[in-house]
């Protein structure tokens, strides 16, 4: 009898929780394996085999088999605190194994889902569908087991064990079947001559990081920019819509080459592969807490950027026989450093840039301030670099009509930090003295940009194309973020691009509308327009259109939109390369 007693008596907590940790880390090995699986959704230029699946889905199920356990084992745990019943858990039982089961394809179903949500602009349309469709079928089996599971068993008892088996087997058999059904096809591209028409007069392309319409714009009306203000007055504007949500140079890449992430190939900052080095893979899944791997060195980052495909803008103006200065695009642009020095600061801009170092003062002077002036003085140094590399290349390639490309990314990264003294209204937490320190430093950083715009325009000549393009604008981060930043003392992030707003176009010269108003253009649709309006034909594999209304009456009436297949297929003739 008291054999009996003891053998009905529930085991002791700390033993509980061990055989939980264990049915659900058996659990979670294959969830792992099916989370390694999302990878190659995002990454469809990775062949999906065992041979590349395994490096990849190793150092996942090492790391998120544990610590899915551990995570499940202290919801349980909290919740059997509560509970007014006991149950005994065996150390490999088929109902915690089972319920463990169940709520890591729950967790699943959403991570698919968030992350579809996030690379619906990133992915080729048929590996969307392919996603689409993954999501679906975790979402049913998630919803069905979940019924099951609450329900006691739809099924009978002896036969649940092998029902269940039986879906979770269907269910991995499915996702690996719908992935490996995906090839990317493309048309053919066909060869074409074309002679393009001589450059009669430069252009100037001014990028700026992070610029929102919601900043500049009222800057602006008060005639606080007046090199922006001119633009506004003597041409086109629009908002520029970039991919959701948008990746900086995932971004300008699309600028650059008219065409969407999917094709272009540039969807991330950097690479990443396995320890054995492949397959190499651009996307990382987001909401699963991925840079873990990197850091603890189960995944390792690779050095080398992205490569761009397709044909870009300075290479097609380089063909047309303009010649090209370029700096700041990240190795967007191939760079080609000016054999000359660099020249002095212009006036107009040193002015500016001695009162943003002001501000870098007031900063260091702050005890809270170190981030903020590193911040600053980060984002000046590397605008004034980029702007003296494009004088001293200017003065070297004089004597011919030039196309000068600058990326000023310093805007971004001054928004981000400082956005929350530009907009304390959206803020709430903002004092009248971090107000009246910080307030104008927005506001100053884009005179300093509109001081180099000045000197750029004037360089470029009177009949020279300006075009002033933003693919994104900053917004404010979200509540839950503001409160994270603060707990991890990273309280100076106040703006971010995840959650970024409309960027904005400004062109005027010859050709363009005066006064123009678009409601909406896309970052696709920058390379055709610039393209039309320079007389240079349109590609057909540009996923962007020329956008008309930017053209001037006159101009639209002698200028008809032309096309060729592809400008990576084009001969140029008549016109000998510049570079």
């Amino acid at each position: 009898m008291a054999s009996s007693k003891r053998l009905s008596r529930p085991p002791r907590a700390r033993t509980t929780l061990a055989r939980m940790a264990v049915n659900a880390t058996l659990a979670g090995l294959w969830a792992a394996g099916i989370l390694a699986l999302l990878i190659f959704y995002l990454n469809p230029g990775v062949r999906l085999t065992m041979r590349t699946y395994w490096p990849v889905a190793a150092p996942v199920i090492l790391f998120y088999a544990p610590a899915s356990g551990l995570l499940w084992t202290i919801l349980a745990g909290v919740v059997r605190l509560f509970a007014a019943f006991r149950v005994r858990i065996p150390w490999v039982g088929f109902r915690p194994f089972y319920r463990f089961l169940v709520a890591d394809l729950c967790l699943l179903a959403v991570l698919f889902a968030r992350n579809l949500r996030l690379v619906r602009d990133y992915l080729p349309p048929a590996m969307v569908s392919h996603l689409r469709g993954a999501c679906s079928l975790l979402a049913v089996a998630a919803a069905l087991l979940a019924a099951d599971a609450l329900w006691r068993g739809v099924t009978r008892r002896r036969l649940r064990p092998l029902a269940a088996a039986a879906a979770a087997l269907l269910l991995t058999a499915g996702l690996f079947g719908i992935r490996e059904r995906y090839k990317e096809e493309r048309p053919p591209l066909s060869a074409s001559e074309f002679e393009p028409p001589a450059p009669a007069s430069s252009l100037l392309l001014m990028g700026l990081g992070g610029a929102s319409p919601d900043d500049l714009f009222p800057m602006v009306a008060d005639g606080r920019l007046p090199h922006l203000s001119a633009l506004v007055s003597a041409g086109s504007s629009a908002p520029l819509v970039s991919p959701v949500p948008p990746r900086t140079r995932a971004a300008w890449a699309t600028v650059l080459t008219g065409r969407s992430p999917a094709f272009h190939g540039v969807v991330s900052e950097g690479m990443f592969a396995p320890r054995t080095g492949q397959p190499r893979l651009h996307v990382a899944p987001q909401g699963v807490g991925f840079a873990a791997l990197l850091r603890l060195g189960l995944l390792q980052a690779s050095p080398e950027p992205v490569p761009l495909s397709g044909a870009t803008l300075d290479g097609i103006l380089s063909r047309s026989g303009y010649g090209v200065v370029a700096a700041g695009w990240d190795g967007l642009i191939p760079a080609r450093p000016a054999g000359a020095p660099l020249p002095s600061l212009p006036a107009a801009v040193a002015v500016h840039a001695g009162i943003l170092r002001t501000h870098v003062e007031t900063a260091r002077r702050d005890p809270e301030g170190a981030p903020l002036a590193a911040a600053l003085e980060a984002a000046m140094a590397a605008d004034l670099e980029v702007g003296l590399r494009l004088q001293a290349a200017s003065m070297e390639a004089a004597g011919r009509p030039q196309a000068v490309l600058a990326r000023f990314a310093g805007m971004e990264r001054v928004t981000r930090v400082f956005l929350r003294y530009q907009r304390p209204d959206e803020f709430g937490n903002v004092s009248d003295d971090e107000l009246e320190r910080y307030g104008q430093v927005v506001p100053d950083y884009a005179r300093f940009l509109d001081a180099w715009l000045g000197v750029l325009r004037a360089q470029a000549g009177p009949g020279a194309r300006v075009v002033v393009v933003s693919p994104y604008g900053i917004r404010p981060v979200g509540v839950i973020t503001r409160l994270w930043n603060a707990v991890t003392g990273v309280w100076y992030e106040g703006g971010s691009r995840t959650r970024a707003g409309p960027g904005l176009l400004l062109a005027a010269g010859p050709g363009f509308r005066e006064g123009g108003r678009l409601e909406r253009a896309r970052a696709e649709d920058v390379l055709p327009t610039l393209l039309y309006l320079l007389d240079l034909p349109v590609g057909r594999d540009m996923d962007g259109q020329p956008l008309p209304r930017l053209a001037s009456d006159a101009f639209a009436e002698a200028h008809a939109v032309s096309a060729v297949p592809s400008w990576q297929t084009v001969t140029v003739v008549g016109a000998d390369p510049v570079w």
